[in-house]
């Protein structure tokens, strides 16, 4: 299993980087349209290559020279051969930052343990490391993070439950399109949903479906920041899709857990094919997706400013529209 950080030095030109050695593949940029990468996130995916978890905005108290907040990232890559001992440090960061962001618990424990293993000096000698030397930082790096998970404390039990005889059930409290429930009590959600993250059975099915990945089941588990409803995420071409909202800047984190649209018959060829993960969202299927709807309609309304402004231009200095 191989761990990496990402953050940047408190001087301007120590910008975010990885400390040490960065991932093969910045894969959480496939996501850049649905979720903002330096914003409180969660991906999981895993396929016939392997695992991978991306966690993003992880508050740091340090601020750089403007004062701007600075965050971690943290990446995380395994595969068969990975130990248990490993997927189950793994899932326990995913675990405590999920029930964080969803807050049910303050980061504050993480945020000064991460403060407290990398402190600046360190962080800006291995920013501006080069070569052999910044490989040479990347197995303290990996160690410290390590003992970071180790020294979380466990996170809250998300407490799943359905609704008990005679209790009133709760207006979209059950998940369109589920299949019979398991010993939970919960009815199983469809293979590709959407809940919202201070749904405790959403997030409960969440972290479930982040320890099949990472036991070696493929699919995928988000927690996003820049989606509202199922239909943002249709264009995610795994046949299991689990996704939360993170709900801090757009859509709303108590939604009740429905399913995402299914996949076209296009999108279930591409979603074999590891070249069709690597396409932007904004053209996977054909579809565009809520940032690129967005571009288009601001670069509209400019282009209309625009021409408006030139015709009032012309009008003040001539009288009339046309000079001709």
């Amino acid at each position: 299993m191989n761990i990496y950080l990402r953050t940047r030095g408190e001087l301007r030109h120590l910008d975010y980087d990885f400390l040490g050695v960065a991932p093969p593949r910045a894969w959480w940029r496939d996501y850049n349209d649905v979720n903002a990468a330096e914003r409180p996130s969660v991906l999981a995916a895993g396929d016939a290559g392997g695992w991978r978890l991306y966690l993003g905005g992880i508050p740091s108290k340090r601020v750089d020279t403007v004062n701007t907040l600075i965050v971690y990232s943290v990446v995380i890559e395994g595969d068969g051969d990975t130990s248990a001992e490993d997927r189950a440090l793994a899932g326990r960061l995913v675990a405590a930052w999920a029930a964080a962001i969803a807050g049910d618990i303050t980061a504050e424990p993480l945020t000064d343990a991460l403060d407290a293993a990398f402190p600046r000096e360190d962080v800006e000698t291995w920013l501006a490391a080069k070569g052999e030397e910044a490989r040479a930082a990347w197995p303290q790096v990996t160690a410290r993070v390590r003992e970071v998970v180790q020294a979380l404390p466990e996170p809250p039990a998300t407490e799943p439950r359905a609704a008990s005889e005679g209790e009133a059930e709760q207006p979209g409290e059950r998940v369109s399109g589920a299949r019979t429930g398991d010993a939970s009590g919960l009815p199983e959600f469809p293979a590709r949903w959407i809940a919202g993250v201070r749904r405790p059975d959403g997030r409960a099915r969440y972290l479930e479906r982040v320890t099949a990945i990472l036991g070696g089941e493929p699919g995928e588990a988000h927690i996003l920041n820049m989606i509202a409803k199922g239909a943002d995420v249709a264009t995610l071409p795994s046949p299991r899709l689990a996704v939360l909202i993170e709900g801090s800047a757009i859509g709303d984190p108590a939604t009740a857990a429905g399913p995402v649209p299914p996949l076209t018959a296009r999108e279930e060829r591409e979603a074999g094919d590891p070249k069709a993960r690597q396409a932007p969202a904004e053209v996977r299927g054909g579809r565009p997706g809520p940032v690129a709807e967005r571009a288009v309609k601001v670069a509209a309304a400019l282009i209309a400013a625009g021409l408006l402004a030139w015709v009032i231009y012309r009008v003040l200095r001539t009288g009339t529209v046309s000079d001709e």
